[in-house]
């Protein structure tokens, strides 16, 4: 188990807003299948973009 924090005075909440976020996480995608690229924001491949050397046509 990990070093424990300093003792925290009782008076001191026990953190019970961690439960709590887990309401906020829809804000994320859902995980993408295997099939798509995990990186959405890198360029699309394919003929879109032609290969470095050959002339655009």
């Amino acid at each position: 188990m990990p070093r424990r924090l300093p003792k925290t005075p009782d008076s001191a909440p026990t953190t019970p807003a961690r439960p709590a976020r887990p309401t906020r996480t829809p804000a994320k995608p859902p995980k993408l299948p295997e099939t798509e690229p995990s990186k959405p924001w890198a360029p699309p491949t394919g003929p879109a973009r032609p290969a470095p050397g050959k002339p655009v046509e």
